[in-house]
């Protein structure tokens, strides 16, 4: 008798569950997706990101970011009101839905994260109504998700395609990060930015196998006028970089 092992077939069971029971999911995580968005200030929205909770692919939207950090960044984000948000590696959707909340001037957000990455993840097809849903109570803010590999040339056309000759005001990198994929993500779409607007990198300060973003931001410390928000003297960080 060829019978699957149970360890394979229990993981695919669990999926077709949540899978036959997503409509329920969602609707019973919507309650506190409107708690969520009625978030106003950095503080608020910070907490929101935290305290959200919903049911099966819509579960949590909690970002791996240091708190403190993540507080400044939306801070940093509510002072200039980007207009155009486009971010690399978004996974649970908690710094998406920060950068989202804090801009109330943003009409174009676009994400690109690719499923299955080895930096994160990437995030299931479905939870894309959950990320849209970020900017529900704003007709006028389109939400843009790009399902992909970053450094794929399709992937650039296709941000292209959705900015529609637009710059890009505010662009959060946090997928790949080896140094060949760091510099890739920031020389692609860094290059999309506006004159004055900001490009922040994620994990400037963690070190470690394939954990290249520190290098890559030291050399960019050289060429750019940088700031740094980093709580940690070698885990995390956020290193911001304002295009002139």
């Amino acid at each position: 008798m060829n019978e699957e092992p149970l360890e394979t077939s229990r993981p695919r069971f669990q999926r077709m569950r949540r899978t036959l029971l997503d409509p329920l999911a969602w609707w019973m995580s919507r309650p506190a997706l409107q708690r969520a968005l009625a978030a106003r200030t950095p503080e608020e929205i910070v907490r929101a990101v935290s305290d959200y909770s919903g049911r099966g692919f819509y579960e949590h939207i909690k970002p791996m970011q240091d708190e403190r950090e993540l507080l400044d960044m939306v801070r940093v984000v509510e002072r200039r009101q980007p207009r155009v948000i486009m971010e690399i590696g978004t996974r649970s959707g908690g710094t998406l839905f920060a950068w989202v909340r804090a801009s109330r001037a943003a009409d174009l957000v676009i994400s690109i994260d690719l499923p299955d990455g080895r930096f994160g993840g990437g995030y299931d097809r479905r939870r894309a109504r959950l990320y849209a849903a970020f900017a529900a109570d704003r007709p006028r803010t389109r939400m843009v998700m790009i399902r992909a590999d970053s450094h794929a040339p399709a992937t650039l056309a296709a941000a292209k395609q959705a900015l529609a000759g637009r710059s890009v005001d505010f662009l959060f990198i946090d997928g790949d990060h080896t140094y060949a994929g760091i510099r890739s993500d920031f020389e692609q779409y860094g290059a999309l930015v506006a004159p004055g607007g900001i490009i922040a990198l994620h994990d400037i300060r963690t070190t470690g196998r394939e954990r290249e973003v520190s290098t890559y931001w030291q050399e960019l410390k050289r060429e750019y006028e940088c700031e740094e928000i980093a709580y940690r003297p070698a885990h995390l960080g956020i290193g911001i970089i304002h295009k002139r």
